[in-house]
Formats: structure tokens, C-alpha cells, sequence
């Protein structure tokens, strides 16, 4: 059995172990946002921390009681197809109300370094995310990229695919 669970987490490049830990924390946990994070960054991370892994951030929107910011983020080195020229650099976009975090979501075409959600990071193709996750409960056009959003029932985390690639992963606080 463990050469079993070994050849297919060779062959889907996801650790088993990754979706297990998923569906054993959100049935294990009251609050699900524990369970929710990019490598070692979730709802509870402070701004030193964002800080840390970005040489850049950008302040998008700064009213009294809703912010948010985008973190440049170090990445793989790979060429960027010239549909893919909106994600030439991947960044990670923080929003928060009232100082609370409400969502967190990596955009772009290459990895982010340490930060995949599950196994799943930015740049696989959507066999990987497939494979990890399953098929979506619904899907619905992504306008602004001609992209695809992919949503799992009550599940508070999305994705956006375009050209069968993940270009955005989305967690949310709430559904």
C-alpha cells in the first residue's frame, strides 16, 4: 500500500498526505480558516510576515476600514507565453476589513516559491488540479482574463484557469 501511495504522488506531483491533511483539518477544526493557507501564510499572519517574502508591496486600496495590498513574490524563472503577459511577475494580494484578513490570492503564471495551497500552486495545469481536487462543482467565465473560475460547493477556496494553466488561487474567510 505505501508503494502505491508513493508511485501516485510521484505521478500527480501532490503528496498524498497534502489532501488527506486538507479533508482531516477542515473535519477536525471548528474554524476552517486554520486549514486554509499558503505554505506557512494564513488569516492569522501578521505584516511583518507578508513583509518578509517581498522585496515590493503595493498599496491598492487604503479607505479607514478596507485595505488591500499586493506582495511581489520571488518565483521560478520561466518564460511567460504572450497570453500569459498580464502574470509576467506573481504576487500575493492581501484584503483586509477592519484589520481582519478576508482573503488571500496568489496570481500569476510561475510558482510561487513555498506558497502552493495543498500541493497545488500557481502554473500546474488543471490535470494536477484535477487530480488533487477533484472536479468542480461550477464553473463560470473569468472576464477579466478570458480565464475560468472553478469552485467547490461551500468550500472557501477557488481557482482561476486560463489556457487549462492556474493563474490564480483565492482562499477566502468566508464563503
Amino acid at each position: 500500500m505505501r508503494c502505491l501511495i508513493i508511485i501516485l504522488s510521484l505521478l500527480t506531483k501532490v503528496s498524498f498526505g497534502q489532501i488527506n491533511g486538507l479533508t482531516e483539518c477542515f473535519s477536525n477544526q471548528t474554524d476552517q480558516t486554520k486549514c486554509l493557507k499558503f505554505g506557512h501564510l494564513g488569516f492569522e499572519t501578521d505584516d511583518l510576515t507578508f513583509k518578509r517574502i517581498s522585496k515590493r508591496v503595493d498599496t491598492i486600496v487604503d479607505k479607514a476600514d478596507t485595505s488591500l495590498l499586493a506582495y511581489i513574490l520571488p518565483t521560478q524563472k520561466r518564460k511567460v507565453p504572450k497570453e500569459f503577459k498580464l502574470f509576467k511577475s506573481s504576487f500575493l494580494e492581501v484584503t483586509k476589513v477592519n484589520g481582519q484578513i478576508q482573503s488571500l490570492q496568489l496570481y500569476g503564471y510561475s510558482k510561487a516559491n513555498n506558497l502552493d495551497f495543498y500541493g497545488i500552486n500557481l502554473g500546474l495545469t488543471t490535470t494536477d488540479l484535477i487530480k488533487s481536487f477533484g472536479q468542480p462543482t461550477n464553473t463560470r467565465p473569468f472576464i477579466g482574463i478570458k480565464g475560468e473560475i472553478w469552485e467547490y460547493g461551500d468550500k472557501r477556496y477557488s481557482f482561476v484557469v486560463k489556457n487549462d494553466i492556474v493563474v490564480i488561487i483565492k482562499i477566502s474567510r468566508t464563503g
